[in-house]
């Protein structure tokens, strides 16, 4: 709920305050403070985050997801696609992925992550499998 964000995200930051090390926390911070609004404080902790886990899939579509909330789109194209690269069957990045690169004019390469979407998307994203595929009918590539 978001009444329950403040003090999600005032316990996060007390966990990561006594345990600096702790991955885990740190990454529900960042997740607290994205559903919070507080874009720019996330992506902050996130960069930390990448620097001492760097193969961390979940870590990069966060990372991907701030910077397109934050307006930096070619940025976060970049890190979807690293998220992809540590986790090929990644709906979500490739959801996100498609529709930036959509927005961006890349056609070609939207159609082709649309579709893996598709093949790879949880019944629980029925809203956006048929959103995926209603574009990959009109598409013309």
């Amino acid at each position: 709920k978001a009444g329950a964000l403040p003090q999600a995200e005032t316990t996060l930051k007390r966990a990561v305050q006594l345990d600096p090390g702790d991955g885990t926390a740190l990454f529900e911070l960042v997740v607290t403070l994205s559903l919070a609004k507080k874009f720019a404080e996330a992506n902050a902790l996130l960069q930390k985050l990448l620097i001492r886990s760097p193969h961390f899939p979940e870590a990069h579509f966060t990372m991907g997801y701030l910077l397109a909330q934050l307006k930096r789109k070619a940025e976060a194209v970049t890190a979807l696609r690293r998220a992809l690269n540590f986790r090929a069957d990644y709906p979500a990045a490739h959801l996100l992925l498609a529709d930036l690169l959509t927005a961006q004019g890349d056609r070609k390469q939207a159609k082709r992550h649309y579709a893996a979407f598709v093949k790879r998307v949880p019944a629980q994203l029925v809203f956006e499998r048929g959103r995926a595929k209603r574009w990959l009918a009109g598409a013309r590539n």
